[in-house]
């Protein structure tokens, strides 16, 4: 029963991804409806929804590994700086904005605003990915490439803050600096796995 829902749900999203793509909106718009649909509709089954976080888990890594499968290491190697950049600066000046809103219009305090800053900030994968992907197909440069570098690192640096400001709003005993060497030694460890 469980995978004829998800046999099911997956049909009626790729056919409503297709007919969003035909009248010019993002795929993931015509999936995102279906969701909400038969979510909204109690369709989803008991032991689908349960799973829900391991089946999203899945589809990143799908998705990881197919924009991994598609870059060259001469476009890694040439385009460091300007990965490095389209990582870190949008993701800064979009959490620095949310922060200071946060603050100065809803009254939260600095760990709070921190925490919002990080969870909204980092864009979507999930989204990115497939279009440049696409892009990459169209030979429209190395430019798509970059983005498919920076997307994943942004969403690691997006999360790593996140962690070190829900810890300080914890007020946990583990310092900050603690959260960030954990995440940066989980990084660096399944990038040296990944090269083997």
């Amino acid at each position: 029963m469980v995978v004829r829902t998800l046999a099911a749900a997956f049909f009626l999203a790729y056919l409503c991804a297709r007919v969003a793509q035909r009248i010019g909106l993002p795929y993931a718009i015509g999936a995102l409806v279906v969701g909400v649909c038969l979510g909204s509709a109690g369709a989803i089954e008991a032991g689908v929804a349960s799973a829900s976080s391991t089946l999203r888990w899945l589809a990143f890594v799908v998705v990881l590994l197919r924009a991994g499968t598609s870059l060259k290491a001469k476009d890694v190697v040439d385009g460091g700086g300007i990965v490095a950049r389209l990582c870190v600066l949008p993701l800064l000046c979009e959490a620095s904005v949310i922060f200071a809103m946060a603050i100065g219009w809803l009254g939260w305090d600095a760990t709070e605003a921190g925490m919002l800053g990080f969870a909204v900030s980092p864009l979507s994968p999930a989204l990115v990915i497939p279009a440049m992907l696409a892009f990459s197909e169209q030979q429209r440069g190395r430019e798509p490439n970059l983005v498919l570098i920076a997307a994943p690192l942004e969403v690691v640096l997006g999360t790593t803050c996140f962690s070190v400001f829900k810890n300080m709003h914890s007020g946990g005993a583990q310092e900050w600096w603690v959260t960030v060497l954990f995440v940066l030694l989980a990084v660096f460890g399944a990038m040296a796995a990944g090269c083997l």
